[in-house]
């Protein structure tokens, strides 16, 4: 008989050793072991405390996958749109006043009062800062682009409220 190749108690035993430390190929392993011991009448007592712990950590408030020992590894998921579609009107909103005259703190609050008006939502400071710096390009459209680029309303409509400053 070859001695490389596991018994069937060592390879439960085995395969119940990975499973339990995170290996999730030896996790569904130990699953199909379970599920072909109890569909053929015979689960071993390891698989029956393996499957018992298993269930009992699941019941308990473990998520499935990690519970049943098959989490897999998530990526971090899509990342973050660095342009958000509701910092555009606001940066554009900003270049135009900028372009008119007006100092950084006015043209913080300004972006402030536009977004309260058209979502409801306060700009703090600091975020209408990141969002002038990080679109400092568009001061150097014409006033007509920056205009189209308020949007058709909600931030343009906050345009006339600011005149050219002299």
């Amino acid at each position: 008989m070859n001695d490389d190749i596991p018994s069937g108690a060592e390879f439960e035993a085995m395969t119940i050793r990975l499973a339990s430390a995170g290996d999730t190929d030896a996790g569904l392993e130990a699953l199909r072991l379970c599920a072909t011991g109890l569909y053929a009448n015979n689960l071993s007592e390891p698989l029956r405390f393996y499957l018992a712990r298993c269930l009992l950590d699941l019941t308990g408030g473990i998520q499935a996958d990690r519970a049943m020992n098959v989490e897999a590894e998530r990526g971090k998921g899509r990342p973050t749109n660095p342009f958000p579609e509701w910092e555009t009107p606001l940066a554009a909103f900003g270049a135009l006043l900028h372009r008119r005259g007006y100092i950084a703190a006015r043209i913080e609050e300004a972006m402030s009062d536009a977004r309260r008006a058209t979502e409801g939502k306060d700009l703090d400071s600091r975020e209408a800062r990141r969002i002038r710096k990080k679109y400092a390009p568009m001061e150097l459209m014409d006033d007509d682009l920056l205009i189209h680029l308020c949007g058709d309303q909600g931030v343009r409509g906050k345009i006339d409220e600011f005149p050219p400053a002299t």
